[in-house]
């Protein structure tokens, strides 16, 4: 019966600890989930504004050549918005 009796006062000791233990853990990851998505709306939005940097050049550098077919794609190539990126079908199919 002492066995038991320390099994189980042990066991009754450390169930606080480990039920704080383990939602300290459930914290710390859904804390890491949202600075992950954070990082990952970052991302995209440094890479959307880079593209949209290039793109803006290679219509500056094709209206500097004035090559007339050139000129014309570039002008009738619409650049993607902020809000495309950002539309709930865009974040469906990336997240």
């Amino acid at each position: 019966m002492v066995a038991g009796d320390i099994v189980t006062r042990t066991a009754e000791a450390l169930a606080p600890i480990i039920q704080s233990t383990a939602g300290k853990a459930q914290e710390l990851t859904d804390d890491l989930g949202a600075t992950v998505k954070k990082v990952a709306v970052m991302s995209v939005d440094a890479y959307h504004q880079v593209i949209k940097q290039q793109l803006d050049f290679s219509i500056e550098l094709a209206d500097a050549m004035k090559v007339d077919w050139l000129s014309e794609l570039t002008a009738a190539t619409p650049t993607p918005s902020a809000a495309w990126w950002r539309s709930p079908r865009m974040l469906r199919t990336t997240c």
